[in-house]
């Protein structure tokens, strides 16, 4: 929370130019994705990772697999029942109902409604994804750090993190391969893409060969290669040794960058916030000072002026009042509504642990306390279960923001907080609830 307490203030103040500012932030979070992460990830896989101990970790490649589908299917299913109900599912439907009925906007403020409209409703559409992919990485560092401090073995933190990025291979296929190429279709700025078989396939190649698979892969090949990762960890050889001591130390700032910019997108919205309600007030001020001036433009006009002028002032008035209001729209997104984020919320933290606890004490009963798609190994099993736990990826917010799509990285960056916030309590709760399920 103090990090978050830096990165706000760094992003809010000073007002006019703050040190991270919007074209900072889009520059360091490709930084972050490119650099920081791959770093990280190659650095952890390859220096814990044992060709013996890859015999029994291929079930976190599995629930790893399965955890994508139950939370696609749970974040698809609870946003369909309650898109009615909340602004941005009946926005969306009242763009599409205004599209399939077509004919020209008569006026302004219709053409406000439906910029509106489409950018609750590119949110909403932006929402399943986001909901499908967790926080795989810096959430549960962070927890495992607190509870291995309390563990009776000396081995716990180096097990657990070499157990989370083992988890971290299919997430990082499925969110580098499907998550960051549809976040780059929302993308209007980027072109018209290439129809071809040869074009899309190159697409695909460029999309999933990105430096954080890469560097997961090379990981796992490092690390089991025993004499390459006994060479660049455990050996004097100064090259080698400076190349993995270089990429731990490179990966080392990845959970305090993710956090500032976290913090600095939530500052940029709430900026935008209040310029926003400042031209508002300013638009009222200048709509009641135009109202005034009536009469006595009415009163030095001549007689045979009739209301002209006063129905034309007060209609180029209302226009530029329209329009002023329509940029303002135009240039950001707003806000996510309460409803959005506690479907959200209940989505990512309570319906989909639940449902991964539930799957795993089935598997335990039904195939054996010791099977094969889950042995006997509580560090193991707690892992999974605080992996189902997990709120929204900060990537998402960062590759949004990369893309050149700040105002959904703002909106997003605002469900991810009140995530983390409520992840206080409910991750509290799955994490006892796992200590004592799966004895750890």
């Amino acid at each position: 929370m103090c990090l978050f307490l830096v990165g706000f203030i760094c992003g809010f103040f000073p007002r006019k130019k703050p040190l991270i500012n919007r074209a900072f932030s889009q520059q360091l979070s490709s930084l972050a994705l490119k650099v920081f992460l791959p770093c990280l990830s190659f650095a952890s896989i390859s220096s814990r990772l044992r060709i013996e101990d890859f015999g029994r970790l291929w079930p976190l490649l599995m629930w790893s697999a399965l955890q994508t589908l139950i939370s696609f299917s749970i974040g698809s299913a609870l946003l369909a029942m309650t898109g009615p109900f909340i602004p941005e599912g009946r926005q969306a439907a009242a763009s599409k109902k205004k599209g399939r009925g077509g004919g020209a906007v008569s006026d302004l403020s219709s053409g406000q409604t439906g910029a509106s409209a489409a950018a609750m409703g590119g949110l909403l559409a932006l929402m399943p994804i986001a909901l499908t992919w967790q926080n795989q990485a810096n959430f549960p560092l962070v927890v495992m750090e607190a509870m291995c401090e309390q563990h009776k073995s000396s081995d716990c933190l180096a097990d657990a993190v070499m157990m989370i990025f083992m988890h971290s291979f299919p997430w990082a296929l499925g969110f580098w391969g499907i998550a960051y190429p549809f976040y780059q279709s929302k993308d209007t700025s980027r072109g018209r893409e290439g129809t071809s078989t040869s074009e899309r396939m190159k697409k695909l190649v460029m999309d999933v060969a990105n430096p954080a698979i890469i560097a997961t892969l090379a990981g796992l090949a490092v690390g089991l290669i025993s004499p390459l990762r006994v060479a660049l960890y455990e050996s004097d050889n100064l090259i080698m040794s400076c190349i993995g001591n270089t990429m731990k130390l490179v990966g080392t700032p990845t959970i305090s960058v993710n956090t500032l910019l976290l913090a600095a997108s939530f500052a940029h919205m709430l900026d935008e916030f209040l310029l926003s309600k400042k031209e508002k007030e300013a638009d009222k001020d200048t709509e009641g000072g135009g109202k005034a001036l009536l009469p006595s433009e009415s009163g030095s006009g001549s007689a045979g002026a009739g209301g002209g002028p006063i129905q034309g002032y007060g209609a180029v008035g209302q226009q530029q009042g329209q329009a002023v209001a329509s940029e303002s729209s135009s240039q950001s997104g707003g806000k996510p509504s309460a409803g959005l984020i506690v479907t959200a919320c209940l989505s990512k933290l309570v319906l989909v642990p639940l449902a991964g606890m539930c799957l795993m004490m089935a598997v335990m009963r039904y195939l054996g306390d010791d099977s094969a798609l889950l042995p006997k190994n509580s560090l193991l099993r707690f892992i999974i279960l605080l992996e189902f736990s997990s709120p929204t990826a900060l990537s998402s917010v960062l590759i949004l923001q990369q893309i050149g799509l700040p105002d959904y990285a703002q909106q997003l960056s605002l469900i991810c907080l009140f995530q983390h916030c409520v992840c206080f309590f409910t991750g509290t709760l799955w994490c006892f609830a796992g200590a004592a399920v799966f004895d750890f």
